[in-house]
Formats: C-alpha cells, structure tokens, sequence
C-alpha cells in the first residue's frame, strides 16, 4: 500500500516537473520572441541613423559646396578689385610720370628762354658799353 502510494507521489513529482519544464520552454520560446523583435527594433533603429546620418552628410556636402563656391566668387570679386585698384594706380602713376615730364618739358624751355633773354641783355649791354666807350673816346 505505502509503495502505492510513494509511486503516486513519484508520478505526481514528474509531472510537476514537466509542468515546471512546459513553464520553462513557454518561457524561452518568449524571451526568443522578445529577443528577435529588441533586434528588429535595433535593426530598425540602425536603419533610421543610417538615414539621418547620410542626409546629415548630404546637408554638410550641400553646405560645403555652397561656401566653397561663395568664397569662390568673393576672392574672384576681391580679385578683380585689386586688380582694378592695381591697374587704377598704374593708370595714375603713368598719368603723373607724363605730367611731371611735361612740366620739366616746359621748365627746361623755360631755362632755354631765360638763357637767351639773358644772353640777349648781356649782347645789349656789351653794345651799350662799348658805344659809350667809343662816344666817351671820341
């Protein structure tokens, strides 16, 4: 009778442990499931980063050819009004070298015209004196 009963037990021992063991698969078989879709979600969430990083990366390339070409056409604009400064005082300075050679032009006939006129005084003097040498003489 006791054996009967102690194989009773037994049977009701292994069948709590199935129980326990049905448990532990339902378990697993759900935190697989919970697993595959944590993955899915990171999956997903990889997908949108590689999105958002590669409209970030377009964006940054968009801005850079932007400024690339805006400083393009500044330093070609500051370019340009250098050179035209530059050429400007060439302008000047060439404008100003012919000025100050036609001043030294006009000088220079100037010192020429006093140079006659003063000899032409000393010419007349000298007649002067020698008339009144000649006229004193006599």
């Amino acid at each position: 009778h006791q054996h009967h009963n102690d194989v009773h037990h037994l049977i009701q021992h292994d069948e709590d442990i199935d129980h326990k063991h049905n448990h532990h698969n339902d378990v697993d078989h759900d935190l697989i499931h919970h697993n595959d879709d944590i993955d899915h979600k990171h999956q997903h969430h990889d997908d949108d980063n590689h999105h958002h990083n590669q409209h970030i990366f377009d964006i940054d390339h968009e801005h850079h050819q932007h400024l690339h070409k805006y400083n393009f056409h500044h330093n070609q604009h500051n370019y340009n009004i250098d050179h035209k400064h530059h050429q400007h005082h060439n302008d000047v300075d060439h404008d100003l070298i012919h000025h100050n050679d036609d001043i030294d032009h006009k000088h220079q006939h100037h010192d020429d015209d006093n140079q006659h006129h003063n000899q032409h005084i000393f010419d007349i003097d000298h007649e002067h004196h020698q008339f009144l040498h000649k006229y004193n003489f006599h």
